[in-house]
């Protein structure tokens, strides 16, 4: 199964995405903004960082994929800025 660190359920994904939906989560300030174009698994609502940093604790092991998907975000952030 693939999974997907959301930037926001109205980010635009990219047409080269995979037929198989990732799952996905998504935090936001915002509660209407949660889910709005991309069914999340989880929808969380407050500050990212804040809400980040109290999650960590549960991650344990995990913080690699974390690791590896912030790696992968911020390449695809590129990826945007190429675009304009």
């Amino acid at each position: 199964m693939r999974h997907a660190i959301d930037g926001g359920s109205s980010f635009p994904y990219s047409s080269s995405a995979k037929e198989e939906r990732p799952e996905a989560l998504q935090i936001d300030i915002d509660a209407r903004m949660l889910s709005i174009r991309y069914p999340m698994e989880l929808n969380l609502v407050g500050d990212s960082a804040e809400t980040l940093q109290a999650l960590i604790p549960f991650l344990g092991r995990k913080l690699t994929f974390l690791g590896k998907k912030l790696k992968e975000i911020q390449e695809w952030w590129k990826v945007l800025e190429g675009r304009r």
